[in-house]
């Protein structure tokens, strides 16, 4: 896969991550793969490699639960 470098005044960089981040947004943003990815909605879960299964998994399970707001969005 290609990588690819995008100042965050260029016409490609994603809008959803300029908007969210606003003057904070990484320039150049440095990726690879499929830049449209960005622009649906997301939900991350960062944990530590100190963090115990036993949070991390029921962390997930209340990310992914009907009312969190998560329905029809990747979990990553």
């Amino acid at each position: 896969m290609e990588v690819i470098q995008i100042e965050s005044v260029a016409a490609e960089y994603p809008a959803r991550l300029r908007d969210r981040l606003g003057g904070s947004a990484p320039s150049p943003l440095t990726a690879v793969g499929n830049l449209n990815l960005l622009a649906l909605p997301n939900t991350a879960l960062f944990c530590s490699a100190r963090c115990p299964g036993s949070v991390i998994l029921p962390t997930c399970d209340v990310a992914a639960e009907p009312g969190s707001g998560n329905q029809g969005s990747n979990l990553v």
